[in-house]
């Protein structure tokens, strides 16, 4: 019987067969491999997938994993906080929709705004709990929310679209 890990590994190299420039699967198969205790290049890899795609916050976590596992916690933090600063950002540096994406498998236990409600800058969107903490998500900055994608009681992976919200 094959495992979720060897799926989860198969799937991204044939997405990386079909697109090489695709940083989602580059950061999926780097996590795999994290996990797989396969650090051979894994580094490089993490830092390709951050540069093919600088918004995709979780692959800054996974990153920082692998730097504590190294030893480097200062560089594990600091990787870190920049991917929490870049998570739901448009390719474009900001200019577009706010995404707010979960920043790791959980629980939605409590969404906390509606489709077409404006909301204000580090105001309380949704609540995610994962590894038996709840995680408050907050706005960016002001808009209105065009898109709640998730119910209360929904499970996510990291990296799921959770809220969209137009800028002012």
């Amino acid at each position: 019987m094959m495992t979720s890990d060897r799926k989860a590994k198969m799937a991204a190299r044939k997405a990386l067969d079909l697109d090489p420039e695709l940083g989602e699967a580059m950061g999926s198969l780097a996590h795999v491999r994290l996990h797989d205790w396969d650090w051979e290049g894994l580094e490089k890899d993490f830092q390709r997938a951050i540069e093919l795609n600088p918004v995709n916050g979780i692959v800054y976590y996974w990153y920082g994993e692998l730097l504590m596992s190294l030893g480097r916690p200062d560089e594990a933090i600091a990787v870190t906080q920049n991917g929490r600063r870049r998570w739901g950002r448009s390719a474009d540096g900001g200019s577009g929709p706010q995404r707010i994406m979960a920043p790791m498998p959980g629980k939605v236990v409590r969404v906390l705004v509606k489709a077409g409600e404006a909301v204000q800058a580090r105001q309380p969107l949704i609540v995610v709990e994962a590894m038996k903490m709840e995680n408050e998500l907050r706005a960016a900055h002001p808009g209105t929310v065009t898109q709640v994608a998730v119910g209360e009681g929904t499970k996510v992976e990291g990296g799921t679209l959770l809220i969209v919200i137009r800028s002012q």
